[in-house]
Parts: C-alpha cells; structure tokens; sequence
C-alpha cells in the first residue's frame, strides 16, 4: 500500500483516490487464473477471485460516499485498516498527514 494515499498538489487544483482492487474475476483474470491458484498453495487454500459485479457495487458505493482516501474492498479493505490504524499515529507526531 502506499502511504502516499491521498495526495493535494499545491501547484495543481487536484486530488487523487488510491483505488485497491483485490483479486477481481474478469477477462484479463484468464491468463493467469492458474498461476495465481498454485501461488496460494493450490485450490483448497486459494481465495476466490471476487465476482465483478460484486467489486463494482462495493467500490461505486465508497466513491459515491465522497468521503474516503482509499477505495478498498474485500481482503483488501483489513490491509487499509490495519495500514492506517499502525502507520498514520505514527506519522501524524512528525507531522506527516494523508
């Protein structure tokens, strides 16, 4: 994860939202499907890809919300908690905020 999450330029009238998409059953999951089942120990221990249809519902309901740094969803979601929770009290006593 980056700890660069959300970030406002001064010299650009910007901002930006880490999108973090977990392993999503699409077309381009084809390919590699196989690779990533072994990686994770075969298929008994594997997480499943989440559905599509499942991961553009979850992520459209946090952008419409408006009020978040991160777009995070399924097991990637814990690693965003668990990263802000750990890291951002840390950082905020140097005076590093985002």
């Amino acid at each position: 994860m980056c700890p660069l999450s959300s970030y406002s330029s001064p010299l650009i009238a910007a901002s930006y939202i880490l999108t973090i998409p977990p392993h999503v059953d699409t077309e381009l999951d084809l390919h590699i499907k196989d690779d990533v089942i072994e990686s994770q120990g075969g298929p008994e221990k594997a997480i499943p890809p989440m559905p599509l249809k499942e991961y553009m519902a979850a992520t459209t309901a946090q952008f419409e919300k408006g009020d978040e740094k991160e777009i995070a969803v399924g097991f990637l979601a814990m690693g965003v908690t668990v990263w802000r929770g750990t890291f951002v009290p840390i950082l905020e006593q140097v005076g590093i905020t985002g």
